[in-house]
């Protein structure tokens, strides 16, 4: 037990060798039943950070099950401070180790309750934080009442209100703008401001409040703008990565990975102030892995990674030092580390590639003599951040993923499980068991019951990645004969599924110039199974474009012209990320005959004029059609 709390409460516990943890852990398998409740709550918080062994999340989850029970209250009864914070940090562990695994109605009524009581949220702020960020959790007017509570609860205490607003961002950070409107946000963001002006903050505080500012604030002072670049020579890795967490999502509203560069004239101040701050934080960046005085360590290098998600810049020279520090410093990789890394490029991957680090992961998992008894928890991380840059995974790890994914199905959420078979057919690796098990009567239940008590958002997700994994069974496992049935979903969402951009609107200009007319195009076709296509070009028996406009036209073959633009790609290795690799596929599994036009080659100097990209859409259907 000494050892556990040691584990949890130290904060190098990164840093622990791996058979330590391995062997303090084992010792419990089998024992669960008999620990004390502070100890079972220190296991579980263990076993959860490091994500191993498995078969101790069963055990926990059901002894803190049986636990809870036992603190039930009755109805009508008040509980004491004490006893509440006790059931809250039940439900928190019981939920972190499967999400659905109390009824989410039910817990947001008794947190509902718990929150009428200044004195109880005074003693499980904390506690009810981290419920919040339970997968699919979120009661929007709980979640108000929760915010107007914490705000009155620490009564202008700058300091604090700075550390709930940093804790606010982590819960808030996929809809920042919805909660902007909330009533006591005002009170919030004037604490921050007045933090910032300070003469006596740390560089840390002082990240923790401007972060806050650059998820919520409309506008920057340019005396904040000042202070930050005040600041920025003596922030750490850690410092960077949290001003990142706050730009990621202002970035993210000019679609700044998407579109190119405005001409100054179209900058607003806020524009010009975010690429500022990206830039200022890449040379810092750069500066903390160049330091011949101090070498960063492997976390640290985790952390400046982070900062390439959403990157509005990309320096090749930085990328190279940050891949080649990782690469020196990959031996040392421990189960946790390789866990918050993966984590890192599953967010990083939509971007950039980063093949070396991916590679040195790879070599981790499966080099690992416990690689059969980690959870999917941590490797479903580098799965997903494989899948998005298209990068190829080994087979001894898919195997091991798909079999630990079957042992824990019951602990871990639909969403999870759904998508990472989804990225094991991908890879032509889901096995037939999963298949058999997930297609059945009683996991579909399961997934009904999910999206029942779950958030808006958790359940579109849920459906749109069962629906991606019942086309790729469809088409690439037809010997197993699952069936279509999401052709009603797909009609009534349709819509969502064919986004537009510059780069597909000029294709479609030029190729209905290329053939002619535009009547032989279609734009935001789609397939059988409803994948998206770009543009679709029908041909008779002998080649000819037909005019696709027409009643009662049936092409002999169809040919979709994908036009994916810069974003698609990773910005490292250009690389097509695995989304669109796998729309191309299936399109070639339903007969299609797909072609992609390249924008690298599009926006070349070669097809600079527009008779040049007609001459070469010409070609390129006319080879297409022979």
């Amino acid at each position: 037990r000494k050892h556990l709390i040691f584990a949890i409460q130290s904060d190098d516990c990164f840093k622990f060798e791996d058979e330590y943890v391995s062997q303090l852990l084992r010792l419990h398998i089998g024992k669960v039943h008999l620990l004390s409740p502070s100890h079972l709550g220190f296991l579980s918080m263990l076993t959860r950070k490091f994500h191993f062994p498995i078969s101790l999340y069963e055990e926990c989850y059901e002894a803190l099950r049986s636990m809870l029970a036992k603190t039930s209250f009755e109805d009508g009864e008040e509980p004491s401070a004490f006893l509440s914070m006790f059931y809250l940090d039940f439900i928190g562990e019981i939920m972190a180790i499967k999400s659905f695994g109390l009824p989410h109605p039910e817990i947001s009524q008794k947190l509902s309750e718990l929150l009428e009581s200044p004195l109880h949220l005074s003693y499980s702020l904390e506690n009810f934080l981290n419920i919040f960020l339970i997968d699919g959790f979120r009661s929007a007017d709980l979640w108000e009442k929760f915010i107007s509570m914490s705000v009155k609860l620490l009564d202008g205490d700058s300091r604090e209100i700075a550390l709930l607003a940093d804790r606010f961002g982590m819960v808030v950070k996929k809809n920042p703008r919805k909660d902007r409107s909330l009533p006591m946000m005002d009170e919030i963001l004037k604490v921050l401001h007045n933090n910032i002006e300070e003469n006596s903050l740390t560089p840390t505080i002082f990240c923790m409040n401007f972060q806050s500012l650059l998820i919520w604030q409309q506008t920057f002072p340019h005396e904040h703008m000042d202070k930050f670049f005040e600041f920025l020579p003596n922030m750490n890795a850690g410092c960077l990565r949290i001003i990142h967490r706050g730009l990621r999502l202002r970035v993210g509203k000019y679609y700044r990975t998407r579109e190119p560069l405005k001409s100054r004239d179209q900058q607003s101040q806020t524009y010009q102030d975010m690429d500022e701050i990206s830039l200022a934080i890449n040379r810092r960046s750069h500066a903390i892995l160049m330091d011949p005085y101090k070498e960063p360590n492997l976390t640290e290098i985790i952390a400046l990674l982070s900062l390439f998600e959403r990157n509005v810049s990309y320096d090749e020279c930085h990328y190279n030092a940050l891949a080649d520090k990782f690469v020196q410093k990959a031996d040392i990789l421990t189960t946790q580390t390789a866990k918050q890394c993966s984590r890192t490029m599953m967010l990083v991957s939509t971007y950039f590639q980063f093949p070396h680090i991916l590679e040195k992961l790879q070599d981790f998992y499966c080099n690992n003599k416990d690689l059969n008894d980690i959870s999917i928890r941590s490797l479903h991380l580098l799965l997903f951040a494989c899948y998005k840059s298209n990068y190829p995974v080994r087979p001894e790890l898919l195997k091991a993923i798909a079999q630990n994914l079957y042992r824990e199905m019951d602990l871990i959420s639909g969403r999870i499980i759904i998508l990472t078979c989804e990225f094991l057919a991908f890879n032509n690796a889901l096995p037939e068991y999963l298949i058999r098990e997930i297609f059945t009567s009683e996991f579909m239940e399961r997934l009904d019951k999910e999206m029942q008590q779950s958030n808006l958002k958790y359940e579109k997700d849920l459906r749109n990645a069962l629906m991606c994994l019942n086309r790729s069974v469809v088409l690439k496992c037809p010997d197993i004969k699952v069936p279509w049935f999401h052709e009603e979903y797909c009609k009534q969402n349709a819509k969502t599924f064919f986004p537009n951009g510059n780069f597909k609107l000029q294709v479609y200009d030029e190729l209905c110039n290329a053939l002619g007319s535009w009547k032989y195009v279609i734009m935001n076709a789609k397939s059988r199974y409803y994948n998206s296509v770009d543009f679709q070009i029908g041909l008779d028996a002998h080649g000819n474009v037909l005019d696709l406009h027409s009643e009662g036209v049936n092409p002999a073959r169809n040919i979709a012209i994908q036009a994916y633009d810069f974003g698609c790609y990773t910005k490292d290795t250009k690389t097509l990320g695995g989304q669109h690799v796998s729309t191309n596929e299936q399109l070639s599994l339903q007969g299609w005959q797909v072609l992609t036009i390249s924008p690298f080659s599009w926006n070349s100097m070669y097809l600079a004029e527009s008779s040049a990209r007609v001459q070469y859409l010409q070609e390129t259907v006319r080879a297409a059609a022979n």
